[in-house]
């Protein structure tokens, strides 16, 4: 699309960070705007972008691009439109899955930048057992086996030996599925001792431990031990009931923010710290509106952004579509009512954090309940308040010269910048890999680093279970908070 082809793309990314076109990408400039000194309080919103497809899953690719597939086609059981945007340009290329329709299945990526995908739709909300991979190098979907029963609705999460843990879902009779799996370079492994139903889309992270910490919708906590053939352990209760359509993030390293949701919208939110050795739920301050369908994102500075949702009962209601975002800072437990969106995000949207440290928001409704005339193929893209200065202008903000784009762990590696004495804070998150309310394999965390020559030395973990192998973005932030556009970086 840019003089090379997409297979090199990948390629040189793998060995060696970001490419030119890659740079380009993934530092677009904001589109032409008016100065608003609101923006720096309330942060802005550029104006709505038509797309091909409805963006109900979302997946932010190494090179920069987002792969994206929605509901257009949600009683086809073999197709599934698909289309790459390319932000450089707003450009185009779709990707239809002509073997599998892939609405409402699990993903997260590979080391070799591949997404696995894991289940999939049936006519009448039932699951396909396929195992399916998306190559961005050639953009195809490769068929890779299957599941020993079909996962509608199921959640990924990569564990630190780089295996792949698949939970829940409806299967192809439309009943839970309660055996877990552990993909293993295409290999699969029942967990047999660790039968349990459990939510649809559940909320899991890979705990410090190695275990699977499962946070939720549920009320009750369980941690997952996927050695051998299984085995659950009871973790911690919340304060709320189900938090059906909530949202969850790790804000920090072993850190996880659950909030909104249930069947009458809440407002509350809670967290949890899994590094002591009791961890427990702690109540957060209210959020400003009750939310359900709505999603939550944690942003280059380790702030969590939250968008969307609505306020009412009804499964999916625009009368009670809130379009007012907040922000929660972790640092001071408090959150901040940010500009509004433009259009309802609800049922089947998404929230991508961009390695420009904007966030794309986008999707909602699928047609087939709450707003039948109403499917919103189409995003608008945020600028959070830490990109302006207080008259409305673009504010200064560190730079990265060079980085690698590979890294092992307890490896320092050097970050080059001119601005190394203006940085405060280095972090890490996992790209987004995106639909219903949740990012898969989503983590966040602070790096240590020091001075070194050109730049700053910064240090990977040493526990793979605290970072474990995966695409990500590095951001440095500044005294004032503002963050670099990212680089990206292979943990392997």
């Amino acid at each position: 699309m840019h003089g090379r082809s997409a297979a090199s793309l990948v390629l040189l990314a793998l060995a060696s960070g970001c490419t030119a076109d890659d740079e380009a990408r993934i530092a677009a400039p904001p589109t032409a705007r008016v100065l608003s000194p609101a923006a720096a309080m309330t942060g802005e919103w550029t104006g709505i972008l038509s797309w091909p497809v409805t963006p109900v899953h979302a997946q932010l690719m190494p090179d920069g691009r987002l792969l994206a597939w929605g509901s257009e086609n949600p009683w086809d059981s073999t197709y599934q439109n698909a289309a790459i945007w390319d932000p450089t340009d707003n450009s185009f290329m779709m990707v239809p899955s002509t073997l599998v329709n892939v609405f409402c299945s699990g993903h997260t990526f590979l080391p070799d930048g591949r997404l696995l995908v894991t289940g999939g739709h049936l006519p009448g909300g039932a699951g396909k057992n396929d195992i399916t991979i998306f190559d961005p190098a050639s953009g195809t979907w490769i068929p890779s086996g299957h599941m020993y029963e079909g996962r509608w609705y199921p959640t990924n999460v990569t564990l630190g030996n780089g295996d792949v843990a698949i939970l829940a879902g409806l299967t192809k009779a439309k009943v839970n599925n309660p055996i877990p799996e552990v993909w293993s370079n295409g290999t699969l492994r029942k967990l047999t001792k660790a039968s349990r139903s459990i939510f649809f889309y559940p909320w899991l992270y890979l705990a410090p431990d190695g275990r699977v910490f499962h946070a939720g919708p549920e009320k009750s906590a369980q941690f997952l031990n996927t050695a051998g053939t299984g085995a659950w352990t009871l973790g911690p209760s919340s304060t709320q009931a189900l938090r059906n359509q909530g949202s969850s993030v790790m804000f920090d390293l072993g850190k996880i923010l659950v909030l909104g949701g249930g069947g009458t919208p809440s407002k509350t939110a809670e967290r949890i710290s899994l590094m002591g050795a009791s961890p427990r739920w702690t109540r957060t301050a209210d959020m400003t509106y009750a939310r359900r369908q709505v999603t939550a994102t944690v942003l280059a500075d380790g702030t969590v952004l939250v968008v969307g949702g609505s306020s009412t009962a009804a499964f999916n209601d625009p009368a009670g579509a809130v379009r007012t975002p907040e922000l929660w800072d972790p640092a001071t437990n408090t959150w901040t009512v940010l500009a509004p969106h433009a259009e309802n995000r609800l049922y089947h949207s998404v929230a991508v954090l961009l390695p420009d440290a904007r966030v794309l928001v986008g999707g909602g409704t699928d047609g087939l309940s709450g707003e039948p005339l109403a499917n919103h193929q189409n995003v608008e893209i945020f600028s959070p308040p830490y990109l302006f200065q207080s008259d409305g202008s673009l504010a200064p903000r560190p730079s990265i010269t060079t980085a690698p784009g590979s890294a092992t762990w307890g490896q320092t590696i050097t970050v080059e910048t001119p601005d190394s004495a203006a940085v405060q804070r280095v972090t890490i998150t996992r790209l987004a890999t995106i639909t219903h309310t949740f990012s898969q394999d989503n983590r966040f965390m602070r790096l240590t680093f020091g001075g070194a020559p050109g730049g700053l030395g910064v240090q990977i973990p040493t526990s793979r279970n605290q970072l474990p192998p995966g695409w990500y973005m590095i951001f440095l932030v500044d005294s004032a908070g503002r963050p670099s556009v990212a680089k990206v970086i292979l943990i392997s």
